[in-house]
């Protein structure tokens, strides 16, 4: 009995130490990250792509070695661009899953609507895919973010438009929801700022595919900036109707319409803020070849910021060590200083204080069919 009652005592003294146990979605050869994002539906083209490459990052590494010893094990659950779909899906990754984190969970309401079940789970959120300024502020310290937020891309936009190109009878087109809203926000802080004001403004259902009357109107105001809140297919049907109706004017949307699918479009001339440039192929060329092995297709920008933040995750995962917890994962995140792009466009940091990472703006204009970068 006491031999029995001594070795009870040390099995307990070894759960009990500090570093000793592993945490949820961590064995001694596998760590298991979780995403939710629509691979079906509206937003299916963000959703896939950027989970394809992310899964190519991944893959790179674990063919590597892994990380301190562990392949990376990516679970996807596709939320069909549904908050009860995201929410359903959460549940079920934390409770049956058991995942160590969640990245690039893509859009503004499903992540606002699964975070803090995350947070009381001890998941960190990593990587959010959206740039809304709700999910970058305030700072918690269990979420990273990346990029600069629509609304600062907007009033960037603005600013550079009115000041190189003398726009100031501003318009805005824009989606009725919470980034519609922040896109709003931003247009009429920044014509306020510029002195400015706007001369007219519409809201539409995401899913709207008729913009003529709405452009007439615009352009019988005199705009001459037309600030879009859209995403793709409204970006292309407003921007290709305003050109037919003849407006004058510059048009310019975010980073949430800027995509090779719309370059690709007939939009050559309409202004976009990002906040990556897409690298030429012969600069990305393994990249280039190892997503069109996997898809069949070329990468768009969702796949190249899913492969952005797949490889700053691996760089955290690295610099947290061997005994990996969701704190050590985020201490990982805060020593990264001026990691560099893996497409040599612009470099990351974060630290205690900036779990927010690179604030980068990148201005852009079709032109034959492609982004280009444009220097401000």
């Amino acid at each position: 009995m006491k031999f029995l009652k001594s070795v009870f005592a040390l099995a307990a003294a070894v759960l009990l130490s500090p570093g000793s146990a592993l945490a949820g979605g961590v064995t001694d050869t596998e760590v298991l990250v979780g995403s939710i994002t629509p691979l079906s539906g509206p937003a299916a083209i963000w959703g896939v792509g950027s989970t394809k490459a992310a899964q190519i990052r991944f893959d790179e590494a674990n063919a590597a070695g892994g990380v301190h010893g562990r392949q990376i094990r990516f679970v996807i659950e596709d939320s069909q661009y549904q908050v009860p779909l995201a929410v359903r899906a959460v549940n079920k990754l934390i409770e049956r899953d058991d995942v160590f984190a969640l990245f690039a969970v893509l859009g503004t309401p499903h992540n606002l609507a699964i975070k803090e079940r995350a947070f009381s789970e001890n998941v960190p959120l990593l990587m959010p895919f959206s740039l809304a300024e709700a999910l970058q502020t305030p700072q918690e310290p269990l979420k990273i973010t990346w990029g600069s937020s629509y609304y600062d891309q907007t009033r960037q936009g603005i600013r550079d438009l009115h000041e190189a190109n003398g726009r100031n009878n501003v318009c805005i087109l824009y989606q009725d929801t919470e980034y519609g809203e922040e896109v709003l926000r931003a247009t009429e802080d920044e014509t306020e700022a510029l002195g400015l004001e706007i001369v007219t403004k519409a809201a539409h259902k995401p899913n709207a595919t008729e913009f003529t009357g709405t452009l007439t109107g615009f352009k019988s105001a005199g705009c001459n900036l037309v600030v879009m809140g859209t995403v793709i297919r409204d970006t292309i049907i407003g921007y290709k109707t305003g050109q037919a109706l003849g407006m004058e004017a510059d048009f310019v949307t975010t980073a949430a319409g800027v995509d090779t699918t719309v370059s690709a479009s007939g939009t050559d001339g309409l202004y976009g803020y990002g906040v990556t440039a897409m690298p030429a192929e012969a600069q990305a060329s393994e990249f280039f070849a190892a997503y069109e092995a996997s898809t069949k297709d070329k990468p768009g920008f969702p796949a190249l910021l899913g492969y952005i933040m797949a490889d700053l995750l691996v760089e955290a995962l690295n610099n947290a060590g061997r005994d990996l917890t969701p704190e050590s994962l985020i201490t990982g995140f805060e020593v990264i200083q001026d990691h560099a792009n893996p497409f040599g466009v612009e470099t990351s940091s974060y630290s205690a204080d900036n779990h927010r990472g690179p604030n980068s703006i990148v201005p852009m204009i079709v032109e034959g069919g492609n982004w280009v970068q444009v220097s401000r």
